[in-house]
């Protein structure tokens, strides 16, 4: 069973001690350098105004596994309409698990913000990320040229585009609810302000 903890200024979900928590599991097993890819030193200050600032133009999660572990994170911004980017890290210790965590994710995005698309952008360097991206069902769009800055490379490279879409046979969560207004609700309940 997976939870998941949304960070909001004004809320009792994510507290700043687990979004430090979340940083120092990502930074210690090297998944945050990856997600993080065109940040060159991602310190522990940079990150806490990172998701300090995603408060107001889209929502940052923390995903806990058995007894409350967490095994990554996942942000969303860029919402047009019923879409929006999603980046999601998982740390190495949630690799065995990554289908089901993936799962649990996407249908949270879909469910409880009533999204009908998720769009994803990945490094063409990154090859363990875009078969990941397929493994869950996104649909490999098209090459971006120059998509991706990678600081660490100090150069561009150029990014896939992939598209999440709601599967047929997702079941709801049970935070859903079928009135088409409730996603503007749960939107501004998670600290949505755009």
């Amino acid at each position: 069973m997976y939870t998941i903890k949304f960070w909001t200024s004004h809320d009792t979900g994510l507290s700043l001690d687990e979004v430090k928590e979340l940083y120092e599991i990502g930074a210690a097993d090297g998944t945050l350098d990856i997600v993080a890819y065109d940040c060159p030193r991602l310190s522990p200050g940079l990150f806490e105004t990172f998701v300090r600032r995603l408060d107001k133009i889209g929502f940052f999660a923390g995903v806990y596994g058995d007894q409350d572990r967490p095994v990554g994170f996942f942000f969303l911004s860029c919402f047009e309409g019923d879409t929006a980017r999603i980046h999601f890290c998982l740390f190495n210790y949630g690799m065995e698990r990554r289908h089901e965590i993936g799962d649990f994710v996407l249908e949270t995005c879909f469910n409880f913000f009533k999204l009908k698309t998720l769009i994803g952008l990945v490094p063409v360097i990154n090859q363990g990320a875009a078969n990941y991206c397929l493994e869950m069902g996104g649909r490999k769009t098209v090459l971006i040229p120059g998509a991706c800055w990678i600081a660490r490379l100090r150069r561009s490279v150029g990014g896939l585009q992939y598209l999440f879409f709601p599967r047929a046979s997702a079941k709801p969560l049970e935070s859903a609810v079928s009135d088409p207004h409730q996603a503007d609700h749960n939107r501004i309940q998670a600290g949505y302000s755009g």
